[in-house]
């Protein structure tokens, strides 16, 4: 029977040996790691970049935003609404020259003392703080050059210019706003307001 030969087995371990020995396989084998190392970082780096592409074009999962959006406020429907006027409102379109002619009537009956009469073209709360007393102490009160500064289909906004003739022949000139409407149908001055004094007594 043929047994293995002692000095064969020698010679494989001492070629183990010499190859061990050799500087070129350390090396190849260390390139081998290096280049697998840096095939591993250029894999990660891709995915990584395809990852962020998908989420920049909006592949990845919605996320419904938290942030209410903001509601119409109630003043934008107010300014809205008062834009465009009824129809009912429309039809109640005031008459320039009847609303001059009634702030005219106005001082006609303060001039005349017909107190009654001059109440009567207010309307009820400019009329509640008519005083008699103070238009009686003037001989005679005149309304001038009325302008309008303001018109819509409902009201007319002027300004004009009183003058207080006192007993001894002196006056007193100011400027003076007022406001005409329609209020159940008839025409009543229902706001009037001292501007400035133009010229003192």
């Amino acid at each position: 029977m043929l047994q293995p030969s002692g000095d064969h087995d020698e010679g494989e371990v001492l070629s183990f040996l010499a190859a061990l020995s050799n500087p070129i396989l350390p090396i190849t084998f260390l390139l081998f790691l290096m280049a697998f190392g840096s095939l591993g970082y250029v894999i990660s780096r891709q995915a990584i970049l395809n990852r962020a592409e998908i989420a920049q074009q909006g592949g990845g999962e919605k996320v419904e935003s938290t942030t209410k959006k903001p509601e119409m406020t109630e003043a934008s429907n107010t300014a809205d609404f008062a834009s465009t006027p009824s129809q009912e409102s429309v039809s109640e379109s005031i008459d320039v020259n009847s609303a001059i002619s009634l702030i005219e009537d106005l001082y006609y009956f303060l001039s005349e003392k017909d107190f009654d009469s001059a109440r009567q073209l207010y309307a009820p709360q400019l009329s509640a703080t008519f005083s008699d007393e103070f238009f009686s102490q003037f001989a005679r009160v005149t309304v001038e050059n009325l302008r309008i500064v303001s018109q819509t289909p409902v009201s007319i906004n002027f300004v004009g210019y009183n003058t207080y003739v006192y007993p001894d022949g002196s006056t007193q000139r100011e400027e003076r706003s007022y406001t005409v409407r329609k209020v159940d149908g008839n025409l009543k001055i229902t706001a009037s307001e001292f501007i400035r004094v133009i010229k003192f007594r």
